[in-house]
């Protein structure tokens, strides 16, 4: 059973048409989709899914509905016994108890939420600084990461660098507003000089959150692992973004959401700066390239993961260090799990 995606412009369902083709010893032109083709070798069949491209023919459910079909009619199975429906509805069901279970563990270890300090800043001129100085030094930071392009996982690299120009212009951003009497590196030195225990919190929640995207999410779906055998790659990008997310949680907790006292309001905006910022560059890029990029799914649910649990991890614990911590854990291994699915010749060195 091969499945195509009518849209997919790395490998066209044209494509497939050759291995029928040599499988089966007839000519290329012959050769139709959806149609099964058997001998006494082998039995063999395309199936083109309307209107999905190379990445969400992934989630389509005439994908499911296929491959269901095709196991039905070869073993003589039920086909509604396993649906992907059902799936869902206990993946969701999992997902739901285990996200539960993590940020009322956080809870408990942490105590009650913090209070929120309000300020006079001007929300609307902070977020559009924010923006304005991210993109300002998008190319920059892209230049300034380029070295880690001579590092074998490529696509972590990219991904890194794509980040950079974001947290470089928080860091700016930051600098122009720092007090008279403290620099923007004594602040930054402070905010890390936390006690130890925050960075082991941190370690333990980012584990925890870890397994729960895996066991829940990339297990059923995505077929992650997400933590690859290059651990040192892993550790590299790991620490690379613990100082991203370090500044970053400097302005959105210390700064920008200030002046908002509701929880979901501010995982809404968290989650919303950085996938706004990472949307409009991987966009661009796909232009430039004149390509598709497959992904913006994926980033829009890292931030919005991201988001929710740095959010909530620092209303109940008072730290933007463990946050930081556990958010580098969980992306970092997904950085480099993705390089190792879409790139592994560079893994492999």
């Amino acid at each position: 059973m091969i499945i195509s995606a009518r849209y997919d412009t790395l490998f066209p369902p044209e494509i497939n048409r050759q291995v029928i083709s040599k499988r089966h010893d007839i000519s290329e032109e012959d050769v139709e989709y959806d149609k099964i083709y058997e001998d006494t070798v082998t039995t063999s069949k395309i199936s083109v899914i309307d209107n999905a491209d190379h990445l969400t023919v992934l989630w389509s459910s005439a994908t499911h509905r296929e491959i269901e079909r095709w196991f039905a009619e070869s073993y003589d199975l039920d086909e509604e016994q396993g649906s992907t429906s059902y799936l869902n509805i206990l993946t969701i069901i999992g997902l739901l108890s285990a996200s539960s279970a993590f940020f009322t563990l956080v809870y408990l270890m942490h105590g009650k939420q913090q209070d929120v300090v309000k300020n006079d800043l001007d929300f609307k001129a902070l977020s559009r600084d924010y923006f304005l100085y991210s993109f300002l030094f998008a190319i920059p930071g892209f230049v300034v990461f380029s070295p880690l392009f001579l590092l074998p996982p490529l696509n972590t690299s990219i991904y890194i660098s794509i980040l950079s120009g974001s947290f470089l212009g928080t860091a700016y951003l930051l600098r122009k507003r720092t007090k008279e009497n403290e620099t923007f590196k004594d602040r930054l030195k402070r905010y890390l000089s936390e006690p130890v225990s925050e960075y082991i919190y941190g370690g333990i929640y980012g584990i925890s959150l870890l397994l729960i995207v895996k066991i829940f999410v990339s297990d059923r779906y995505l077929n992650l692992t997400l933590i690859s055998s290059r651990f040192i790659y892993f550790i590299l990008t790991a620490v690379i973004l613990f100082f991203f997310f370090s500044i970053d949680n400097m302005f959105f907790f210390d700064v920008l959401n200030n002046n908002i006292s509701s929880t979901v309001k501010r995982i809404a905006v968290y989650s919303s700066f950085k996938s706004i910022y990472v949307v409009v560059i991987m966009i661009i890029a796909s232009l430039l390239a004149m390509a598709s990029y497959y992904m913006i799914p994926y980033a829009v649910g890292l931030f919005v993961i991201m988001g929710t649990s740095s959010v909530s991890i620092h209303r109940y614990s008072g730290s933007k260090i463990i946050p930081s911590v556990t958010v580098s854990i969980l992306i970092a291994s997904i950085f480099v799990s993705i390089t190792a699915l879409f790139d592994p010749v560079s893994m492999i060195f």
